[in-house]
């Protein structure tokens, strides 16, 4: 049984789009199938475990492709800052070549 501690832990880094290893995945769908077990006895609800099993799978595989776009996004948000300081460097140095000249 995974520890609430441990599975809202990682509950709240995959909804925050941070990548887990396949370990704390696997890890993270078993405490969500502990908390739906819960939930059903707690309803005394009896639902279809096939059907369910299917839906949070789709769920599992939109968190991962969320997760996979979002580190995406972050990569290229660092190579653009990167060549956009490039960019204002070789500006600069145009500047400085044209003064240079200039003179």
């Amino acid at each position: 049984m995974v520890s609430d501690e441990i599975g809202t832990l990682l509950h709240d880094r995959a909804t925050r789009g941070k990548t887990l290893t396949p370990e704390e995945h696997n890890v993270l769908e078993q405490w969500y199938r502990e908390q739906d077990r819960m939930e059903a006895e707690a309803l005394n609800f009896k639902s279809d475990l096939k059907t369910e099993h299917g839906l949070q799978e789709q769920i599992d595989a939109i968190l991962v492709r969320i997760g996979t776009v979002s580190e995406q996004i972050y990569k290229l948000t660092d190579e653009n800052r990167s060549l956009k300081n490039d960019i204002a460097h070789l500006h600069k140095q145009l500047s400085e070549k044209s003064v240079a000249q200039s003179v």
